[in-house]
């Protein structure tokens, strides 16, 4: 039987069943807390993670070797302090890695296969230790953009002013034609620095002869967003796998492209301003079309517009009304699915419109009959009440936002 409580604080350990990992797993990979591990933890904490730019270690801290050994001698290791370290420019690290180190792919010890056939890279080590007690076969980034880093001289110093390359690990999981999905958090699709980083990776994958694919994890509840590990600990690998089987291939024409991507992108759209009903349109249909906010959140304020119609005027001032008119366009290439898109936004009109056409075809047949009768009744002399003839309604003049 495994005793955790050899390496690891209560709290820890409740912190990595929240993930919902084993003790196995746990015990495995060499996770630990640093006051089980070294007398003086604090001393040993600020020794192997002190940078001048933050403040020093007050508290405890769990520990990730990423060669599994539980202590302080491991060749790599990140930790994630009780409180947050802070920086000089007032930014909280969660986690952090050794001063000056070099950035490392998170492999998993309780799953050995991350080196052939489709394989998943997340953001951050617990998540890629849940995926693969799960079996699916996955890796970690330390952050989203950790898959680069400065290159260095003979000596391992960092070379100022030359442009990031590729870590190492990479390469040990490169294979031609090989699958790899990029499931980030939730949070992925509304901000646009971290779909940047997805598309750069993206590109690099591309680059080495496999094919990307982007997994979109749906966000429980009210959390701001939901990682790998909560969808699977909250949802199942049933409900994950059903992610990856609708995983869409990421359309990046060259190497080049995330950097046109970061010199281009535009604002983010304000996803939280709208209302709750359609802001889950927005969010799953972007992920089952595997295309930004934008795509489907632009039209879809158009379509607003046009179902609130004249119904709804602002007066500016004496003179000056404006009604809810709003000219919309997507912008992007013949390859970008922006008509899946349209089509998710401008769904619910559709399907109104639909209905009411059908209203409009059942009342005008009635209409017919009843004149038909009318029209006999005149020639005989009637003096009944011509029918009124039936007006098809418009989704513009009857929806509401």
């Amino acid at each position: 039987m495994i005793d955790l409580s050899q390496r690891l604080i209560q709290r820890h350990i409740d912190d990595l069943y929240k993930s919902g990992l084993s003790d196995e797993v746990i015990w495995e990979n060499g996770l630990c807390s640093a006051s089980e591990v070294s007398e003086n933890h604090i001393e040993a904490l600020n020794r192997y993670f002190g940078r001048q730019h933050i403040s020093k270690f007050t508290s405890d801290a769990l520990l990730i070797p990423y060669d599994y050994e539980p202590s302080f001698k491991s060749k790599f290791l990140r930790a994630k302090p009780d409180e947050p370290i802070k920086g000089k420019d007032g930014k909280e690290a969660r986690y952090l890695s050794r001063s000056g180190a070099r950035n490392h792919l998170y492999v998993p010890e309780s799953y050995p296969n991350a080196f052939k056939g489709p394989l998943i890279i997340t953001e951050g080590e617990k998540k890629a230790l849940k995926a693969t007690q799960e079996g699916f076969n996955c890796v970690a980034l330390a952050g989203v953009s950790s898959w680069v880093e400065k290159p260095r001289d003979d000596k391992g110093r960092k070379l100022k002013g030359q442009q990031s390359i590729p870590i190492k690990g990479l390469d040990g999981i490169t294979s031609e034609g090989r699958k790899i999905y990029i499931c980030f958090d939730s949070d992925v699709m509304t901000k646009p620095t971290v779909q940047v980083e997805m598309m750069k990776l993206a590109s690099e994958i591309k680059y080495r002869k496999m094919k990307p694919y982007s997994i979109y994890i749906p966000s429980l509840g009210d959390e701001d967003k939901t990682g790998l590990d909560d969808y699977l600990e909250e949802r199942g690998p049933k409900k994950f796998e059903a992610l990856v089987e609708a995983a869409q291939p990421i359309d990046v024409p060259s190497r080049d492209a995330a950097l046109l991507v970061a010199t281009n992108r535009a604002m983010p759209f304000p996803i939280d301003v709208m209302p709750r009903k359609l802001r889950q349109v927005i969010e799953q249909g972007a992920r089952a079309t595997s295309v930004p906010l934008d795509f489907i959140g632009v039209p879809m304020l158009a379509i607003l517009g046009s179902a609130i119609g004249n119904s709804h005027v602002i007066k500016v001032k004496d003179g000056f009304v404006e009604n809810a008119a709003i000219w919309a366009s997507v912008v992007g290439s013949p390859d970008v699915r922006k008509s899946p898109a349209l089509k998710v936004a401008a769904a619910p009109i559709y399907n109104r419109q639909k209905k009411l056409h059908e209203e409009y075809e059942a009342e005008k047949m009635d209409y017919d009959q009843i004149m038909r009768r009318y029209s006999k009744d005149k020639n005989n002399g009637s003096d009944s009440v011509m029918p009124r003839e039936p007006v098809e309604k418009r989704s513009s003049q009857q929806m509401r936002p």
